[in-house]
């Protein structure tokens, strides 16, 4: 019993409160989250930069296309009280680990579109993956006190908080990367004019 105490007393800091032990693993774990967020916000603008050539090759008005973005602001409001249910109930992981399962979901149903030629594939799937933005915005701050110490909670948040929004902005530069060469072809411009 006087080992317990002693044991007890190494665990606490000088004021009595409980010592945080700081994995040096965290800093991965930040990455992967980090990551996760990334391909959220390349899923919600990937058709951002490239409305007028999907509309033109799946047939279907640039409202349409423009919808896939506009489902993930929609999507936020029922998915922000299901994360919230999640997290409180089953923890940090099964909330990034159902948002990560919805957003795979999401974007392999967007894929069905190669087999089915039907735009509304990549809506459904935009749907269902814009249900998992929540699930990765909504834990950055659980995330952060659980990892991470006091003099890291800022930084860890900052660069939690920043990951979609930098996925949004890969979303805007990458599309045009794929599409360079059709850019270029005459036709193509006289596509975007009609």
């Amino acid at each position: 019993m006087i080992q317990d105490l002693d044991a007890l007393r190494l665990s606490l800091d000088s004021r009595g409160n409980p010592k945080l032990i700081l994995y040096t693993y965290r800093w991965i774990i930040l990455l992967l989250y980090c990551l996760a967020n990334i391909a959220v916000g390349i899923t919600m603008m990937s058709f951002g930069t490239t409305a007028t050539v999907v509309s033109k090759i799946y047939d279907v008005s640039e409202i349409s296309v423009q919808l896939c973005a506009l489902s993930f602001l929609l999507m936020f409001f029922p998915g922000n009280f299901i994360s919230l249910y999640v997290l409180q109930r089953w923890g940090l992981k099964t909330c990034i680990t159902v948002g990560s399962c919805l957003l795979l979901l999401g974007v392999w149903v967007r894929v069905l579109v190669l087999a089915f030629d039907s735009f509304y594939c990549v809506l459904g799937g935009s749907v269902i993956a814009a249900l998992s933005q929540a699930f990765f915005q909504n834990p950055i701050a659980k995330l952060t006190t659980t990892w991470f110490g006091d003099k890291e909670r800022g930084t860890a948040t900052a660069f939690g908080s920043m990951a979609m929004p930098l996925g949004t902005l890969t979303s805007f530069l990458l599309p045009n990367l794929f599409f360079e060469e059709l850019f270029d072809r005459p036709e193509f411009r006289f596509y975007v004019l009609i």
